[in-house]
């Protein structure tokens, strides 16, 4: 399950994810500011993040003996961090600025996802 996220970043050949706290741990570990102080609100220093249980994720491509599941780990960097440097360049991932058209463009399962999200965010959506 963790081998798909894990895939997205450069790690060493024999590091391998075998459950949550490998992957908060990861991320954990991105935070750079030593000097950053820790508030009330984050889970580690420097980084606040919650873990959403895994659901039943709409797709046309389920049939009624194999469906989509999702499990959400969302990640909020409250400090400096090194992340980016450690993105596999061809897994071409990148910030995205989310716009209330992007969610017509991509599959339902998917915009409902990300509409959640974002809705608990409190962002303005452009």
């Amino acid at each position: 399950m963790y081998s798909d996220l894990q895939a997205f970043f450069n790690l060493p050949k024999k590091t391998v994810w075998k459950s949550d706290h490998s992957v908060i741990q990861f991320f954990a570990n991105c935070v750079q500011d030593s000097s950053y102080t820790k508030s009330s609100s984050e889970n580690i220093r420097g980084l606040s993040f919650e873990i959403h249980k895994a659901a039943y994720l709409d797709d046309p491509y389920n049939t009624d003996q194999a469906w989509k599941e999702v499990k959400l780990f969302q990640f909020h960097f409250l400090a400096n961090d090194n992340l980016e440097s450690k993105l596999r360049k061809e897994s071409m991932i990148g910030w995205r600025v989310v716009t209330e058209d992007i969610l017509i463009k991509i599959p339902p399962g998917e915009s409902n996802i990300l509409q959640t999200v974002t809705n608990k965010l409190k962002p303005m959506i452009i």
